[in-house]
């Protein structure tokens, strides 16, 4: 066997209560690195066993800083960062970085950032957050090359699952930028110091590099093209014949200050907001993509209108798990085999699936023990992001689901019997983590064929007489960040999505939604993802009808986004 020189590195990885660590861990043992979790603040000091630190993903900003505070980390942090030792931050790892974050405002006691970085954290301007799904990601030009992103291609995907945005006062620290409705700061790099808004444990093969690079490397940031020397200019927004992309929420000028919604780095010129000119740091005219995000906009691989979303359309199997075997039925009954999970998942995630459902139809204390089991065997070799639902009642299910390799999770019954519950859960690990499972059927039909559907619990037996349209608003208002809807009509029909539901949840709340149930060929899936954010399939996949990617294939055909591997 091949010495790995990373075993000779030790990366502490600090637990803050929250955060998807199973992942990170999982990707981490991967890669042949050997981490371990920090056993408190004073292993950050001088002598202690470390040579990097890790801060993982999810969560909210106010819960983890409050962790950090009262356990010492924050301070341990802040001096860690300031010699200069190598640093990476993940998704919330790198918001807390920064003075301040409009996330504070959804709780009561709101707290301030480390401040390790000049600027704050603000929530994307556009009705539909959490920002969930792979996106594409322009790197910066850097002096002396590009850091963690070294070897990765220009429009590189990876996986987003995040409502507000860095907005570093600074933009020489910005390594990377995306875009979800405006433009923003998606990576930062200073020094040692490196931080990713998205989740390169969750990013495939691109995310895994990334790690590796800042895994083998000392120190990256030789510095990024100095804009303090350059003349300003008036230069704003895209020169895309009668479209453009904003880099802040409006095309008027004024409503930047009105509103508020001012980038930080840009307040100092508001005089010129007056005037209807907008000054910028040319810096951001030097990004190589500049020329790119133009010819792609005219070509359509971006929605050309600002105000839109630029993520790919994810297509996602669902492995409904029972005594640790993969089964299906129709309408929720007459389940048979459909295979190995494990085995299913490594060929789903080889052949292009964006994310992976498990759901426990068994929903007891056992079941539930072997599923997690099952995603802890999955998530050791599968690097996308995975969802765990069934017989999720509590926070203590939740910690246990993320920390066996779960990113989120998704909740039913639990939620209908005690909606207080998503509260608790986004509170703790971020709405971004919390799936409502909504599981409905059409219960009255009028004269003019309007259709009411209820929300039912149990695994689909149990009329709850709750208007399945009131509960997705009321749910995603409390703190789920994404609706998995399932039809119980359409479930196993293979005679189509129901487009009808599927559009009216659209319609109703600011979330994602995931369609499900009735997928029976490429078109009825066409059909469902040009209405929903994601599709979910189930037996078209397990028993061979049709593979990821023919349904990517077909997509990309009908001018659908779907994500691919850029080389």
């Amino acid at each position: 066997m091949a010495f790995n020189l990373l075993q000779l590195v030790m990366i502490g990885v600090i637990d803050y209560g929250a955060g998807n660590l199973g992942s990170v861990m999982n990707a981490l043992a991967r890669l042949g690195a050997k981490a371990r979790f920090a056993r408190g603040p004073e292993e950050l000091l001088d002598g202690g066993p470390f040579e990097k630190i890790l801060f993982p993903g999810d969560g909210h900003f106010v819960p983890a800083m409050k962790a950090l505070n009262e356990s010492g980390y924050a301070e341990a942090v802040r001096g860690w960062i300031a010699a200069d030792k190598p640093f990476l931050g993940i998704c919330i790892g790198l918001q807390l970085l920064f003075d301040e974050s409009e996330e504070t405002l959804e709780q009561s006691g709101g707290v301030s950032g480390l401040g390790v970085i000049s600027g704050a954290v603000k929530k994307f301007p556009c009705r539909k957050i959490p920002q969930i799904g792979w996106n594409r990601t322009f790197f910066r030009k850097k002096i002396g090359g590009r850091g963690v992103f070294d070897g990765l291609a220009d429009e590189s995907f990876f996986y987003y699952i995040h409502s507000f945005y860095a907005a570093p006062d600074d933009d020489c620290v910005t390594a990377a930028e995306a875009l979800y409705s405006i433009r923003y700061c998606c990576a930062v790099e200073r020094g040692a110091l490196a931080a990713v808004q998205f989740h390169p444990e969750k990013s495939g093969p691109a995310g895994l590099t990334l790690l590796e690079n800042w895994l083998k490397n000392k120190n990256y940031a030789r510095g990024f093209e100095d804009s303090s020397k350059q003349k300003q200019t008036e230069t704003h927004f895209y020169e895309v014949p009668g479209k453009s992309y904003p880099s802040s929420p409006s095309s008027s000028p004024e409503s930047y200050s009105q509103r508020g919604l001012i980038p930080r780095h840009l307040r100092r010129f508001e005089s010129g907001l007056a005037n209807k000119k907008m000054v910028v740091n040319p810096a951001i005219d030097k990004f190589p993509y500049r020329t790119n995000l133009v010819e792609s906009a005219t070509q359509t691989r971006y929605p050309a209108a600002c105000g839109e979303v630029h993520l790919a359309k994810r297509i996602i199997p669902c492995l409904d798990v029972d005594d640790g075997r993969v089964v299906k039925g129709v309408k929720f009954t007459g389940i048979a085999d459909a295979g190995d999970p494990v085995e299913l998942a490594r060929r789903y995630n080889q052949d292009g699936a964006d994310e992976l459902v498990f759901l426990d139809i068994g929903a007891s204390y056992k079941s539930r023990a072997t599923l997690l089991d099952v995603v802890a065997s999955v998530a050791r070799e599968v690097f996308i992001p995975l969802c765990v639902g069934g017989g999720v009642r509590s926070l203590e299910d939740m910690r246990l689901a993320m920390n066996a390799g779960a990113d989120k999770v998704s909740v039913c019954t639990a939620a209908l019997e005690r909606p207080a519950l998503l509260r608790e859960m986004a509170d703790s690990y971020g709405k971004q983590c919390v799936i409502l499972s909504l599981d409905a059927k059409c219960v009255e039909t009028d004269g003019a064929g309007k259709r009411r559907w209820n929300a039912f619990s149990h695994g689909g037996r149990q009329d709850t007489g709750v208007d399945a349209l009131e509960w997705a608003a009321m749910a995603s208002g409390l703190g789920a960040g994404e609706i998995l809807l399932n039809s119980i009509d359409a479930d196993g029909t293979a005679a189509g999505y129901d487009l009808e539901l599927t559009s009216a949840v659209m319609k109703t709340v600011p979330v994602p939604v995931i369609a499900s149930g009735g997928a029976g060929s490429l078109s009825q899936i066409a059909e469902a993802a040009r209405i929903a954010d994601a599709v979910l399939a189930a037996s078209l996949l397990h028993f061979g009808r049709a593979s990821i990617t023919e349904i990517k294939d077909f997509l990309r055909g009908k001018a659908l986004p779907v994500r691919q591997d850029i080389s």
